[in-house]
């Protein structure tokens, strides 16, 4: 299973998830998500300086302001283009398991009902994945990423996996610059 990393600190995290709990390992992948999405939409928007100390994307991106949580990140991404309505509905899916298993003792792990059945609701990315060995002339044009995965129908059809993989894919949709041919151009949105 490859990531797509930024920076040492993130790297160090991503070598933990597969030997963390289920609860740490959502956490930890959505936290990671979660960072992303913001370097993303900052390199999106323009920043002033309030002051010689503050600029006007850290107001906003404060934990306390108004883009500072994930939901309202995932919002901006898509009014602003960054991903199409699937994509938003999966982030939003990531952001609920997540938060689940900070906030809910009793979500445990990935067999947990609420936790799989959310999982299993994860459907947006998976036009990006594809069987490790089929030929690129194969797979749909205008798809971009593709991710070409080992195992892939079961990493589909477990709930840990799924979310993991989901994540990812996000991860390597998110990496790519901003004006490049999966955000503005005549390919759909992510």
């Amino acid at each position: 299973m490859s990531w797509t990393l930024d920076g040492k600190d993130e790297a160090d995290a991503i070598k933990e998830i597969n030997t963390l709990s289920d609860r740490a390992a959502a956490i930890l992948a959505g936290a990671i998500l979660d960072d992303r999405l913001g370097g993303a939409l900052r390199g999106a928007l323009r920043d002033h300086r309030k002051n010689a100390q503050t600029t006007v994307q850290e107001m906003m991106f404060d934990n306390m302001a108004p883009l500072g949580t994930f939901s309202a990140k995932i919002n901006l991404g898509l009014m602003i283009g960054l991903y199409g309505p699937s994509a938003w509905r999966d982030l939003h899916y990531i952001r609920d398991i997540r938060n689940g298993f900070a906030h809910d003792p009793g979500m445990r792990d990935f067999r947990v009902d609420r936790a799989e059945s959310l999982a299993m609701n994860l459907k947006g990315f998976a036009k990006h994945t594809f069987p490790r060995g089929t030929p690129e002339a194969k797979t749909p044009r205008g798809v971009n990423p593709k991710m070409f995965e080992e195992e892939l129908a079961e990493q589909l059809a477990d709930a840990r996996r799924r979310y993991l993989l989901c994540v990812r894919v996000y991860l390597l949709a998110l990496s790519f610059p901003l004006s490049g041919p999966t955000i503005h151009s005549g390919i759909p949105p992510f």
